[in-house]
């Protein structure tokens, strides 16, 4: 059997919070965008590296490789949350929260993890997806289609984020196992960091 992986940062109530409100505030000036795939309040992360699907029985290699790269003291630090219609607001697919890695420590976590599952994984080469240029967010929503993102939804939903302290701190990281389903992916927590 085979799982779909990602390795990704939770977010904490207040962040998850925001992110709620920032959705209210769009749908209030975008209706139309409610019938779209939404992640589930439960679901919202930071993706830090997408692996791709895993053999079960790979699963333990995987976990003792992060566990080498993953050292209890380390924290990852984002700033500045941006709404942001991806690839463009007038033929968007998604909705991500973009986050600012200032100091470049998340992008060096996101290779660390790529470089120490790579050997273990270089056998499912097929399998494995590699990302683009690493950007930390948070997707909010997939469109089934692509479609227009109104400025005044994203005005509406980045004044909601404003409220926000410009720095937030991620003390954990988790791999997640993801399940594909009609209504968007569901995801089920295999291991945490710090353990």
């Amino acid at each position: 059997m085979r799982l779909r992986c990602f390795l990704a940062l939770p977010l904490d109530e207040e962040l998850l919070d925001a992110c709620t409100s920032a959705r209210s505030a769009f749908l209030a000036e975008s209706p139309a965008w409610e019938a779209e795939k939404w992640v589930r309040r439960e679901d919202l992360h930071v993706t830090l590296q997408f692996i791709g699907n895993v053999e079960e029985r790979f699963i333990p290699d995987v976990v003792d490789a992060l566990g080498r790269v993953l050292p209890s003291e380390r924290e990852i630090t984002l700033s500045h949350p941006r709404l942001s219609a991806i690839p463009q607001p007038r033929r968007a697919t998604m909705l991500w929260l973009s986050l600012t890695d200032t100091t470049g420590a998340c992008a060096t976590l996101a290779a660390e993890i790529a470089s120490a599952t790579d050997s273990i994984l270089r056998p499912q080469s097929a399998n494995r997806v590699e990302d683009e240029r690493f950007r930390p967010h948070v997707t909010l929503c997939r469109a089934r289609r692509s479609r227009r993102v109104p400025p005044d939804a994203i005005s509406a939903g980045q004044n909601t984020l404003d409220q926000l302290f410009e720095t937030m701190s991620y003390p954990r990281v988790t791999l997640y196992a993801s399940q594909l389903t009609t209504a968007g992916p569901h995801y089920h927590e295999l291991v945490t960091w710090p353990r």
